[in-house]
C-alpha cells in the first residue's frame, strides 16, 4: 500500500493557503490583514489607533443549547461616528474556546459522544523525542487508508472527488486544550485513477512541543462527502527527562525512508534521518515474508560533555529473550546534542508470536531504555 503524498506534505497546504486562510480568520474574527506590501506603516499606524482609542466588550450566550448551529453575533451602537468590529458569529458546540471551521462541528460534537463513533479506520500514534530543553518535541501521526471514503464522480466532468477531514486535539488534565491542528485534504483526479488512489494511505503528522506530563490526546476523522466519522481518545504521556543523562525517545518502526525534499519544516522534524524522512509503520502486526528485516529508529539526547554514549539492544519473544545485539558505540552528538540512529533486526530465522525490543543507551554508567512491542505473522 502506497502513502498519498499529499499527506506527507500537509504543510505544504497550509503555506500555498495561508494568506487565504489569515484573510478568512481576520474577517472572521474582526481583525484585518496587512498583506502583498513591503511598506507596514500603514497598517501599524491604524493598529496603533485602535489600541489607544478603543473599549473591549464580551458577553456569555444565554442559549446553551448545544446544537452545532452557526449563530450570528452583530453589533450596533447608538453613538454615530463610532465603528464596531466584531466576529460574524460562532458555532454552538461545546469544548471549545478556538474559532471554530464549519467542517469541525460534527466531529467536535462526535466528541460529546458517551460511545465515539468507528465507522473509518485509522491508525494513530504520539510519538515522544526529548530536546535538551525542558519541552519535548511530540509527533502526532495519523495513517489513514482512503478504502473506507467514498470517492463519488462528476459524470460532466468525468472526475472523482473526495475528501478527508482530520482534527486533533491535545488536553491537560484540567481539559483545557494545549494544542489543536485540524485540516482538509481533498482529492480529485480522472475517474479511471479512482481505484489507485482509493488503494493509498494519507499521512498526516503534526509536532507539538509539550511539557514533561499526562494529556489525553483525542483524533477525530471524518469523510468529507458520506460524513462517516471515527473519533479516538487515548492517554499520551511525555516523560521528564531525567537530569545528567542520556534522554530516549520512542522506538518507531520504520515503514520506509523518503529522500528530504529540503523544505525548512523537515528540516527541524524529529523524524529526519541523515536527511531522510522516516515514515513509521504503525502496523504491529509484521508480515515476515514481506519483510525480510525490521529497522527500529530513536534518538538520543546526550548532556554536554565528552563521554562515550553506547546502545544496546535486546529482542524477547513472550517475555523471554531470544535476541542480543550487544553493546556498541552510538555516533557522536549533532551541535543540539540529538544522536538518531537506525538499528536492523532480521527476521527470517524468527517464528510467528508476540516480541518487544528493548533499547538500552548508556552513558558514563547510567542507562536509559525504551521499548516497542510487535508481533510476527
Amino acid at each position: 500500500t502506497q502513502e498519498a503524498t499529499l499527506g506527507e506534505n500537509a504543510d505544504n497546504v497550509l503555506r500555498k493557503s495561508a494568506q487565504n486562510t489569515l484573510a478568512d480568520l481576520a474577517e472572521s474574527t474582526g481583525g484585518i490583514l496587512i498583506s502583498n506590501t513591503n511598506d507596514l506603516r500603514p497598517g501599524l499606524r491604524h493598529v496603533s489607533e485602535d489600541l489607544s482609542s478603543h473599549y473591549e466588550l464580551s458577553y456569555i450566550p444565554a442559549n446553551t443549547v448545544y446544537d452545532g448551529s452557526f449563530r450570528k453575533v452583530e453589533v450596533r451602537v447608538k453613538r454615530p461616528g463610532l465603528i464596531t468590529r466584531s466576529r460574524q458569529g460562532y458555532y454552538a458546540v461545546r469544548g471549545t474556546d478556538a474559532t471554530v471551521s464549519a467542517f469541525e462541528v460534527p466531529m467536535l460534537n462526535a466528541l460529546e459522544l458517551k460511545l465515539l463513533p468507528r465507522e473509518l479506520n485509522y491508525r494513530s500514534a504520539s510519538l515522544t523525542f526529548p530536546t535538551r530543553s525542558l519541552r519535548t518535541q511530540t509527533v502526532l501521526y495519523l495513517e489513514i487508508p482512503l478504502s473506507d471514503f467514498s470517492f463519488p464522480v462528476d459524470d460532466a466532468k468525468n472526475e472523482y472527488e473526495a475528501r478527508v477531514d482530520i482534527l486533533v486535539f491535545v488536553k491537560n488534565p484540567e481539559g483545557r486544550t494545549v494544542e489543536k491542528f485540524s485540516q482538509q485534504f481533498p482529492f480529485r483526479g480522472p475517474r479511471d485513477k479512482a481505484p489507485e488512489t482509493q488503494g493509498r494511505n494519507l499521512v498526516f503528522y503534526r509536532t507539538a512541543e509539550l511539557a514533561p506530563g499526562r494529556y489525553t490526546l483525542e483524533t477525530v476523522v471524518q469523510d468529507g462527502r458520506s460524513r462517516k466519522i471515527t473519533a479516538k481518545r487515548a492517554v499520551l504521556v511525555v516523560p521528564a527527562r531525567p537530569p545528567q543523562s542520556v534522554a530516549l525517545s520512542s522506538i518507531v518502526l520504520v515503514r520506509r525512508l523518503d529522500a528530504s525534499r529540503g523544505e525548512s519544516d523537515l528540516a527541524e522534524s524529529p523524524l529526519l534521518y541523515n536527511r531522510q524522512m522516516v515514515i513509521p509503520n504503525l502496523s504491529s502486526a509484521i508480515n515476515a515474508k514481506e519483510w525480510p528485516e525490521l529497522a527500529f529508529y530513536f534518538v538520543a539526547i546526550a548532556p554536554p560533555g565528552e563521554s562515550r554514549t553506547t546502545v544496546d539492544m535486546i529482542v524477547s519473544k513472550e517475555g523471554q529473550p531470544v535476541g542480543h545485539m550487544g553493546e556498541r558505540p552510538l555516533p557522536p552528538p549533532d551541535e543540539k546534542g540529538r544522536i538518531p540512529y537506525i538499528a536492523t533486526l532480521p527476521l527470517s530465522s524468527m517464528s510467528s508470536g508476540n516480541y518487544d525490543v528493548k533499547v538500552l543507551v548508556s552513558r558514563a554508567g547510567i542507562v536509559t531504555s525504551s521499548a516497542v512491542a510487535f508481533s510476527i505473522e
